[in-house]
């Protein structure tokens, strides 16, 4: 079983180490995709609900975010215990995320209507695709696995620590809502409606993709651990 302690532990670790990188590779992508955004929607989905913005925003951040999310992982996801290996540069890192950017965009992709249709239909089917593909990004970036390979992958990590995963997935998933929520808040009534939404949404952006990236990269390594050697490259 892995120990919750020190998923938390280790991605505090992650934070503290790679604090710099993670918020360079958050600046370069959040701040002209959060410009696109806020011109979109400047109130980021916490408003009125209009489902054109509302679809378009979504798509158009995701696009953004997965790419930054990668280069997170990318830049910190190296082997823990006092391996040799050196986190990459923001730059470097963002390199090797757009090479596996397509790969990512899959993972995605096939992740959100997965999770999204299980959701509609029982609830349940969609909490359970969620918390068991939380770490499929890693293999896509770590093992360079195609999509599918990492969706499978990631299942067969969690498999035998459900409960402990599905914990830290609602502490990525709840701290994401609560600080973009939060953040916009605070930049909405200390700004103006467009800035406010734009910076707001830089430093909640920048904020949550390093939490995230922490979180399932120190669970991924736990669970690496505990499950043996990785599958090949499909």
């Amino acid at each position: 079983m892995i120990s919750l302690g020190t998923t938390f532990s280790e991605a505090w670790d992650i934070l503290r180490r790679n604090v710099f990188a993670l918020v360079v590779i958050g600046g370069l992508v959040f701040v002209p995709l959060d410009l696109l955004t806020a011109l979109i929607d400047d109130e980021r989905g916490w408003g009125d609900f209009a489902w054109g913005n509302v679809a378009l925003y979504t798509i158009v951040w995701a696009l953004g975010a997965s790419l930054a999310y990668a280069a997170a992982i990318t830049a910190i996801a190296v082997e823990p215990e006092g391996a040799t290996e050196e986190a990459r540069t923001p730059f470097a890192a963002l390199r090797d995320a757009a090479r596996r950017w397509p790969t990512v965009l899959a993972v995605t992709v096939a992740a959100s209507i997965g999770v999204l249709l299980g959701v509609v239909l029982l609830v349940v089917p969609g909490i359970v695709l969620a918390t068991w593909w939380l770490v499929a990004y890693q293999p896509a970036l770590v093992e360079r696995l195609g999509w599918r390979a990492s969706l499978g992958r990631s299942r067969e990590l969690v498999r035998g620590h459900f409960w402990q995963v599905i914990v830290v997935a609602l502490v990525a998933y709840g701290g994401l809502l609560l600080t973009d929520y939060a953040t916009f808040r605070i930049a909405e009534a200390a700004l103006p409606d467009f800035v406010g939404a734009w910076a707001g949404g830089v430093v909640a952006d920048t904020f949550g993709m390093a939490v995230w990236a922490a979180l399932t990269t120190a669970a991924y390594w736990q669970l690496r651990s505990a499950d043996g050697p990785s599958l090949q490259e499909s």
